[in-house]
């Protein structure tokens, strides 16, 4: 209202005119009027309406007309849509939350299968200890099978320890202790360590790092920690069966996707930036496409989990195709490009993009298993 405006701005001073609603420098209301209840309440559900309008509207334009969006938003119209950056990171992080806690609801719910896979390999280990035990005993009383087959004994010598089985000394690879290692370079002393170290642990796989390093007479070093560390890491995953290490790195891939995306974003923006060089666009041009591409791929991925979850809807069979299409329509109109030059630059760009996010996932999983 024109009585509670001012000849100039209360936030930042700058001079202004009655007519101004605005000030021009820092953008505050013109007004002088003091804050009421209502007035805040106001000026708080206009800013959210005005953030929530963009959403809408950055969702409907993702949705409708793919890249068209990105195209307005470098050419100036920012108002009308959400920060393509800030959108994304909501995007992912509003989904790795939905999925997660819906996975952990359903562990819950079925206390059963919350066996960790030391305890089920335990019990595979005892029962191997307890057949191998009642085929020594049955060969014992069984003077026929004496005369025809050898005695386990020398196939094989069982100790029960709990549950640590070992072979026949003479079927074990050598174990270098302490003493064994002295007149060996680093690289040969490390890689003899490792050796000695994944023996014992493949033995008993209930063994701790430092009793591995008791056990073999080694230096309570840091390093020597770290080797024995990473060894029962080693066989924690690799030990088990090839579905359940599949099942482990699998489920690390994607438990890391959204970071591994978000660290592939900045290469596959460089690789737009070198297609699309004619086009005379900057980087930051090209990643506003990038944003609002994977942002599209969280918002699909969320409804599709939704359709499978709750209504046993499965569309998974054409995620692949739908993708290609919508990278293929967001690149023509956001470059505004013929037919057959798009198609040509979506296959350069697949192989990049999966060059990319495999290397990084790989780079990802290497110093995660390293720090870990």
């Amino acid at each position: 209202m024109t009585q509670y405006r001012g000849t100039k701005c209360l936030n930042c001073e700058h001079p202004l005119d009655v007519s101004d609603k605005y000030c021009c420098n820092c953008g505050q209301k013109n007004t002088t009027k003091r804050l009421s209840v209502k007035d805040f309440f106001h000026e708080f559900l206009s800013n959210f309406y005005a953030y929530d309008s963009k959403v809408k509207n950055t969702i409907f334009s993702l949705f409708t007309k793919p890249g068209h969006g990105a195209l307005e938003f470098i050419q100036g119209k920012r108002a009308s849509y959400a920060n393509p950056f800030r959108f994304y990171l909501s995007v992912s992080l509003v989904y790795f939350i939905i999925v997660g806690f819906y996975d952990k609801v359903n562990k819950l719910s079925d206390p059963e299968e919350i066996v960790s896979e030391k305890e089920a390999r335990s019990r595979d280990s005892i029962a191997q200890v307890a057949v191998l035990d009642s085929i020594k005993k049955a060969y014992d009383n069984n003077p026929n099978a004496q005369k025809i087959f050898p005695s386990p004994e020398k196939l094989v010598e069982i100790k029960v320890d709990t549950v640590n089985v070992s072979q026949k000394k003479d079927t074990v690879n050598k174990l270098y202790y302490q003493q064994d290692l002295h007149s060996f370079g680093f690289l040969e002393r490390t890689i003899y360590k490792t050796e000695s170290m994944y023996e014992l642990v493949e033995k008993n796989e209930q063994i701790t790092p430092k009793k591995l390093i008791d056990s073999l007479q080694y230096e309570p070093s840091f390093f020597n920690y770290f080797l024995a560390r990473k060894t029962v890491q080693i066989e924690e995953i690799f030990g088990s069966s090839k579905e359940e290490a599949k099942h482990k790195v699998g489920q690390y891939f994607m438990e890391k996707f959204p970071f591994i995306l978000f660290v592939s974003l900045p290469f596959l923006t460089i690789a737009f930036y070198l297609i699309y060089y004619r086009q005379h666009k900057t980087y930051a041009e090209h990643m506003v496409l990038t944003f609002q591409i994977m942002s599209f791929v969280f918002l699909l991925l969320l409804l599709l989990f939704f359709l499978e979850s709750f209504f046993s809807i499965s569309l998974h069979a054409w995620l692949g195709l739908l993708l290609l299409h919508y990278v293929y329509k967001s690149l023509r109109n956001f470059y505004q490009q013929g037919r057959f030059k798009t198609i040509i630059k979506i296959g350069i760009l697949t192989i990049l993009l999966s060059f990319v996010t495999s290397l990084t996932g790989l780079m990802m999983l290497l110093f995660a298993f390293l720090l870990y």
